[in-house]
């Protein structure tokens, strides 16, 4: 999964939200053909310090995870033999990266720390700055 935002014209920096405009985040949902997964711990530089874990209380936890559990599951059995053993082994790392962010070690930290995350782009600077979202 690689975090995209075209309107801002960023590429992998999934902290741009959280840290660059300071947004609260609760929930990120990847979906794709091969499957949907929570990807916040990508999104949130500190896991457990940040909060995020008090703001998601749309379901629980175990919810989110079988549902997410079994759309997956049923999305990757229409695939052939030879494709699940190609997504399985690329999600078993995803899974050990999102184990990783989830106890401080967040790997793309290491890639925007560089030059800071700028805030939001788009948009008047007026509208920005009233949403909160000018990175300051």
């Amino acid at each position: 999964w690689i975090h995209t935002d075209s309107c801002e014209s960023a590429l992998d920096t999934p902290l741009l939200y959280s840290n660059g405009w300071g947004k609260k985040l609760s929930y990120c949902i990847a979906v794709s053909v091969e499957g949907c997964i929570d990807v916040t711990p990508r999104y949130v530089e500190h896991w457990r310090e940040s909060g995020v874990l008090n703001r998601r209380l749309e379901v629980s936890e175990n919810w989110l995870q079988e549902e997410l559990f079994r759309l997956t599951f049923a999305q990757r059995n229409a695939h052939n033999v030879v494709e699940r053993s190609r997504i399985y082994s690329r999600i078993a790392v995803e899974i050990e990266e999102l184990a990783l962010m989830k106890t401080g070690q967040h790997l793309s930290k290491l890639r925007e720390s560089r030059g800071g995350l700028p805030g939001r782009t788009s948009g008047s600077r007026e509208w920005i700055a009233s949403r909160g979202e000018d990175g300051k």
